[in-house]
C-alpha cells in the first residue's frame, strides 16, 4: 500500500519515519517527562529508603528548601560558621543563579533585630526539643561554598 504513495518510497520514508519519531519523542517528553522523572526518583528512594540511605532529588539542596513550603510560612535564622548570626525573619524570596550564589529575602520578625536574634545554641537546642518537632517542619541548610547555615521551620497544621 505504501509503495503507491511516492513520497513514501526510499529516502523519503526515511525522513518521514525519522521526523514522526521525533514528533512524538518530543510531545510524549513534554506531555509525561515530569511523571516519568518524578516517577524514577520515586522508585530509587523507596530502594534507598529500604536500604537506610539517604534520599536524593533531583533538585540542589537549597531548591528544595525554596520548594519545601508548599505556601506556608517559613521562618528562618540565619549564621555564620562562627554561629554569628546573620539574620532572621520570615522569608520572602530566595535566589539561585548560574554561579551558585544563593540569596534571601527576610521580612523581620516585627520585635526582631540582630542583637536579639536568638543564639545559634538556642535555635540549636529548640528545634531538637519535641515541642518544636511537633509545631515545625525543620530543615537545617550548610553552604559549605558560602559558609553559612540556615535553619528554616514551617508550621505544621492540625491536619497533616
Amino acid at each position: 500500500m505504501l509503495k503507491k504513495i511516492p513520497v513514501l518510497q526510499g529516502n523519503w520514508f526515511i525522513f518521514w519515519s525519522l521526523s514522526l519519531t521525533f514528533v512524538i519523542v518530543i510531545f510524549l517528553t513534554l506531555v509525561f517527562g515530569k511523571s516519568i522523572h518524578s516517577g524514577l526518583y520515586w522508585a530509587i528512594n523507596k530502594i534507598r529508603t529500604k536500604n537506610q540511605n539517604s534520599e536524593i532529588i533531583g533538585s540542589t539542596p537549597w531548591q528544595e528548601l525554596a520548594e519545601c513550603s508548599h505556601g506556608k510560612p517559613q521562618m528562618a535564622y540565619i549564621y555564620d560558621f562562627s554561629h554569628n548570626p546573620l539574620g532572621s525573619g520570615y522569608v520572602r524570596t530566595y535566589s539561585d543563579n548560574i554561579d551558585k550564589t544563593f540569596s534571601i529575602n527576610l521580612i523581620p520578625f516585627e520585635d526582631d533585630n540582630m542583637k536579639d536574634q536568638v543564639s545559634y545554641q538556642e535555635i540549636n537546642q529548640f528545634i531538637q526539643s519535641q515541642e518544636w518537632q511537633e509545631k515545625y517542619k525543620i530543615y537545617r541548610h550548610i553552604n559549605l561554598s558560602q559558609k553559612f547555615i540556615i535553619f528554616v521551620l514551617i508550621p505544621i497544621s492540625s491536619a497533616e
